[in-house]
C-alpha cells in the first residue's frame, strides 16, 4: 500500500513546509528571548526610573518654588538635551566635519546606524533616503562578492585537504567552523584594540564588536567619541573604518552559511515530522480520495493496481480498456513522446524557476554545498 507522508497530503511543498517551520522556530525563539530579557533587565530599568524620577522631582520642585520661569526653563533644557543626545550632539567631538561625515555615510550604507549621528535638516533627511537606497544595494553587492571570494578560498583549502574527487563538495560544516573560528578571531583582537583605545571594558567591547560587526548598532557604544586620544585621532578613525568594513564583511558571511546549517537541520527535522500515513482515520492530515484511472486505450500511470479499479467498474468497462490497451499501439506511441516533451518541458520550468535557493547568497551557498 502506498503510504504519503503529512506534508504531501496537505500540498505543501519542501520550501513552503521550510518556510512555516522556520517562521513557528522564529515566533517561539522571540517569545523565549523577551522572557529572558525581561528577567534580565525589566528591574533594573524600574530602579533607574524611580531614581530619575526622585531626582527630577527634588530639583524641579526646588526651582518651581523659587520661580516659575526656572521651573519651564529646567524641563526645556531637559527636552533639549534629550534631542541633542539622540542627535549625538552633546560631546565634545563634531559630527559633521569632513571625518564624521565620512563615517556617517559608512553607518548608512552599511545599516549598522549607530545613532551617534543623525540629519537633523528636512533636506538633510530626504538625501539620507536617497543617499541610504543607492548605498545599501552597493554594500549588499559587496557583501555577496565578499562572501563568494571568502567560500572559494576555504572551499579550495578543504579540497586540498580532503582530496580530488570529481564529485566532491565541501561540507557545509567545516566551512561553518572555518568561518566562525575567523570571525572569533577577528572579533576578539578587534575588542582588544577598543578596550586599549576607547577605555572600554574588554566584555563591553566583545559586546559592541558583535552589535557593530553585524550591523545591529545599537549606539549605545560608538567608537571616537572621546574629547582625547593616546594615539592620534586620524589613526584611529582610519582604524575604525577598515575593522568595521572587515568584521561587518565577515560576520556577514558568518550569518549566511550559519543560515545553510539551520537550513539542514530544518530538512532533517521536515523528513522526522513527515509521518507516513496509512490509517483513514489520523486526524493529522486530510485523507485525499483516491484518484480513478480514466484514461481508454493510455498506459496506466506508474503505480496503478488494475485489480483495484476493477471493483469500481463493470466487467464490459474493463474488458473494453483491456482491449484498446493490447491494441492501440499508435496512441502509446503519441503518449509516449507526450511523456518526454512533458518531463523536458518540466525540467525546463524547473531550471527556470525562481526560488530562495536559486537567488542571493543563499544561491550562492547552495551551488557551492549542494541542497543537502
Amino acid at each position: 500500500m502506498i503510504v504519503i507522508g503529512c506534508f504531501a497530503r496537505l500540498g505543501i511543498s519542501e520550501e513552503n513546509a521550510r518556510f512555516v517551520l522556520l517562521a513557528i522556530i522564529i515566533f517561539i525563539y522571540l517569545t523565549i528571548g523577551a522572557l529572558i530579557f525581561y528577567g534580565l533587565e525589566y528591574d533594573n530599568e524600574q530602579r533607574e526610573r524611580a531614581q530619575y524620577g526622585k531626582l527630577l522631582e527634588s530639583v524641579s520642585g526646588y526651582l518651581c518654588k523659587r520661580s516659575k520661569k526656572l521651573c519651564q526653563e529646567l524641563y526645556r533644557l531637559l527636552e533639549l538635551r534629550g534631542n541633542l543626545t539622540i542627535a549625538g550632539f552633546t560631546s565634545d567631538g563634531e559630527r559633521f566635519d569632513i571625518p564624521g561625515s565620512f563615517f556617517f555615510a559608512g553607518t548608512v550604507i552599511s545599516t549598522i546606524g549607530f545613532g551617534m549621528a543623525t540629519p537633523r535638516t528636512t533636506s538633510g533627511r530626504i538625501v539620507t533616503v536617497l543617499y541610504g537606497f543607492i548605498g545599501c544595494t552597493c554594500c549588499v553587492l559587496f557583501f555577496n562578492l565578499f562572501l563568494e571570494r571568502l567560500i572559494t578560498i576555504f572551499t579550495y583549502l578543504l579540497r586540498s585537504l580532503d582530496g580530488t574527487d570529481k564529485n566532491w563538495r565541501p561540507s557545509v560544516y567545516k566551512v561553518f567552523f572555518l568561518v566562525f573560528a575567523l570571525c572569533a578571531v577577528l572579533i576578539s583582537t578587534s575588542a582588544a584594540f577598543y578596550s586599549v583605545t576607547e577605555r572600554w571594558y574588554y566584555p563591553d567591547a566583545l559586546y559592541f564588536c558583535f552589535i557593530g560587526f553585524g550591523t545591529i548598532g545599537f549606539g549605545d557604544f560608538v567608537p571616537n567619541q572621546l574629547p582625547q586620544y593616546e594615539y592620534p585621532r586620524s589613526f584611529i578613525r582610519i582604524a575604525n573604518f577598515f575593522i568595521l568594513s572587515l568584521g561587518a564583511s565577515s560576520v556577514y558571511c558568518l550569518f549566511n552559511v550559519a543560515s545553510m546549517v539551520i537550513r539542514q537541520l530544518l530538512n532533517m527535522l521536515i523528513k522526522r515530522m513527515d509521518v507516513k500515513i496509512t490509517d483513514s482515520t489520523n486526524f493529522l492530515c486530510l485523507r485525499r480520495k483516491r484518484k480513478r484511472y480514466m484514461g481508454l486505450g493510455l498506459r496506466p500511470p506508474p503505480g496503478y493496481d488494475p485489480t483495484e479499479a476493477s471493483s469500481c467498474s463493470s466487467d464490459g468497462l474493463l474488458s473494453l480498456k483491456e482491449f484498446l490497451m493490447n491494441n492501440q499501439t499508435s496512441l502509446l506511441t503519441i503518449q509516449r513522446h507526450l511523456i518526454q516533451g512533458a518531463a523536458a518541458t518540466k525540467i525546463l520550468n524547473q531550471t527556470e524557476k525562481i526560488s530562495a535557493n536559486r537567488i542571493g547568497p543563499m544561491g550562492l551557498l547552495t551551488e557551492k554545498f549542494g541542497d543537502g
